[in-house]
């Protein structure tokens, strides 16, 4: 404080907050000063000046006042100097605390061991009204990829999934100060989420017991995690072959190790170097099961985990001991199998193999033998009971394809042959697939009542070709006609249940028993159309659907004068039948219908012998059989019942049947009669 202390003598003394004195100044001398050093209480400090005693020519006296207010410096932190990034200083995860920031002065951290996918989370905490602080965060090129500068208390800052592995920064600036002291304290939070490993498709297969099942062959880009096991499952194909397992990768992101065990998980080789990729390998195994277990041993690099491939080589050496199936050997030896594939097998030298299938007549065959040529010339065939080959594949390149049609139902063989041997090992080994296309009979496509085929009185054959496949029958009766419906099949190769309908489709009568064979009959009581379905139950056996014969036989309350094959009454018109025909309950009437004609034809010297059935007193029918020249070979003119005709060693061609009423009788008009063809 400035004065003449002639004037007057003034004092000055300087309070806190709480009038607490600081420091007084009272000479009797011009001037007075107090300093106060290192205040203790911030806020408001109060200075009184006293006129301690008056002097002079004028009352009281004039003064000057300067304050001078030192604040004390900012002080800084422990983890100074980090003013730069070249200069950060390394935040540890989790909570940072009795940070400080000052003015012009600012605080760089460096988050390290951050890999590619993990989640970066910061926090700093500090009361705005100290001073603002602002914060940014840096990827390891140290651009910045977030920033903080609101006005508030704190600042928040991430990054979700990073892309780029190595050390991120944090900066945090003082803003703007504020408050009672220079800077401000904070605190620093570091939240990091790593990235899961990423687990492969193969998951969870952590033990040999949930081991995922390989074959020979690569795969790619599978994961080995930290503490998470990797299973694999393999089988060999015959005793003596050789494993091989491939692990490859980089041990810069991390060390595998991989161990191939036995199925008692004893160990049979290690592959545990410390650089790229490994092997196990098994030399001359026994036929079984072998495990792969793949381990990180040491996780490294930019990423969590590792990737590698996986290669699986086997050795096959089809002839150390022969395939499961031996011995086949001969067509008497042949193994039964069914419309499938059979995987692994070995063709040897002087070692056939026979398999045998059940098939039945017009059913197509088609025999895939798959191999490599270069390991060995296989051939095979498709032979019938009798060892008649009916197709055979026998090139000189990969795989051996082709297709047979069964003539005669029942047990068909299948050979296969080593016919040269070749390669670095001795045989060769082979998948085989026989498939089957059935036999669509002529009835087809006759699936639902729809498309129910039309058919007389008579014995057939037929096919049911799976669950869709049931066959619809149509025929026509009259009211109190009778129907006697027989099916022949064995249960063993599929159920087969039977059925007759009105023609409003109301079931007449249903056989639906679980053994061989159905039969079913039914008395009309409306006249029109009425149907027979041979269902397909259930599947069995070894050939895919059945088959079956039906009889469909019918007594008719009065003859029908206009049946199935009408009109058939001349040669020109006769019905085309098979050379082995059975026919029911045909008609023939007086005047409207006295002739019925058939027509077959043969391909080879035949025997031919033709039978009508029927009752004489009901009406006299007479039977005549001609070439295709239409010159008779036999007549038959009885005045009992039935006649026959026959004519010996016929050659190939054309012949006809005349069925002629010859005389009414009885108590209907017209006759019926039975009809039977046998050309042989």
């Amino acid at each position: 404080m400035l004065f003449v202390d002639a004037e007057g003598d003034i004092d000055i003394e300087v309070f806190d907050n709480a009038l607490n004195s600081l420091g007084i100044s009272e000479s009797i001398d011009d001037n007075e000063q107090v300093i106060v050093i290192d205040t203790a209480a911030p806020g408001i400090h109060y200075l009184a000046v006293e006129l301690f005693s008056d002097a002079g020519t004028v009352p009281g006296n004039d003064y000057s006042i300067d304050v001078a207010i030192t604040p004390e410096p900012c002080v800084d932190d422990g983890s100074e100097d980090n003013d730069t990034d070249a200069t950060a200083t390394a935040a540890a995860l989790g909570n940072n605390p009795n940070l400080a920031i000052c003015d012009a002065d600012d605080d760089w951290y460096a988050i390290e061991g951050v890999l590619i996918g993990d989640d970066l989370d910061i926090l700093v905490s500090f009361l705005d009204d100290e001073g603002d602080i602002d914060a940014q965060l840096y990827d390891p090129t140290v651009a910045q990829i977030d920033a903080g500068a609101s006005v508030d208390d704190n600042e928040t800052l991430s990054a979700v999934d990073v892309a780029a592995a190595g050390t991120y920064y944090v900066k945090v600036e003082l803003f703007s100060d504020a408050g009672i002291v220079a800077g401000n304290s904070y605190e620093l939070d570091v939240t990091l989420t790593p990235e899961p490993c990423a687990e492969d498709g193969f998951e969870d297969n952590d033990t040999d017991a949930a081991a995922t099942a390989v074959v020979p062959g690569a795969y790619p880009a599978l994961q080995s995690c930290d503490a998470d096991s990797d299973w694999f499952v393999i089988a060999t194909t015959f005793a003596g072959d050789d494993l091989t397992i491939d692990a490859t990768f980089l041990d810069d992101e991390g060390d595998i190790d991989i161990e191939l065990f036995d199925s008692a998980l004893n160990s049979i080789d290690l592959g545990d170097t410390v650089t790229d990729n490994e092997q196990a390998e098994g030399i001359n195994l026994a036929l079984g099961t072998y495990f792969v277990e793949v381990t990180m041993f040491s996780d490294a690099g930019s990423v969590a985990g590792n990737s590698y491939d996986l290669t699986v080589t086997q050795l096959i050496d089809p002839c150390f001991a022969d395939d499961v199936l031996e011995d086949n050997d001969t067509d008497a030896d042949a193994t039964a199998m069914g419309y499938e594939t059979l995987n692994n097998l070995a063709s040897c030298d002087s070692d056939d193999d026979w398999f045998a299938i059940d098939a039945f007549a017009g059913d197509e065959v088609t025999v895939t033998v798959t191999f490599s040529n270069a390991e060995g010339d296989i051939d095979a065939s498709l032979q019938d009971a009798g060892l008649a080959t009916l197709a055979a594949g026998a090139s000189t390149d990969d795989d051996e394809v082709f297709t047979g049609t069964i003539e005669e139902s029942g047990t068909h063989l299948i050979n296969v042959t080593l016919f040269s041997d070749a390669g670095s090992i001795v045989g060769n080994n082979y998948d085989l697939t026989v498939s089957l296309a059935c036999f669509v009979d002529e009835w087809e496509e006759n699936d639902t009542d729809a498309a129910a085929a039309d058919i007389p009185s008579r014995y057939l054959t037929g096919r049911i070709c799976g669950a869709d496949d049931d066959d619809w029958y149509a025929i026509d009766l009259q009211i109190g006609d009778i129907i006697d419906v027989d099916a022949y099949f064995s249960d063993d190769e599929g159920d087969l249940d039977l059925h007759i309908f009105d023609p409003s489709l109301t079931s007449l009568d249903d056989s639906t028993s679980v053994d061989d064979d159905e039969s079913a009959s039914a008395t009309a009581a409306t006249a029109g159309t009425h149907y027979i379905e041979v269902q397909n139950f259930s599947d069995a056996g070894t050939v895919f659907g059945n088959g079956y014969d039906l009889d469909v036989i019918t007594t008719l309350v009065a003859p029908n004068c206009v049946d199935f094959f009408e009109a058939n009454d001349t040669d020109a018109t006769a019905s085309s039948v098979d050379t082995t025909t059975d026919l029911f309950s045909l008609g023939l009437c007086p005047t409207t219908d006295v002739f019925d004609w058939f027509v077959f034809t043969t391909t080879e010297e035949t025997d031919i012998v033709v039978e009508a059935f029927f009752s004489d007193a009901e009406g006299d029918i007479d039977l005549h059989l001609f070439d295709g020249s239409l010159s008779s070979l036999d007549d038959s003119q009885t005045v009992d019942d039935d006649e026959l005709v026959s004519a010996t060693a016929q050659p190939a061609g054309t012949y006809y049947v005349e069925v002629e009423f010859w005389l009414e009788a009885g108590s209907f008009t017209g006759n019926t009669y039975d009809l039977s063809i046998l050309a042989e």
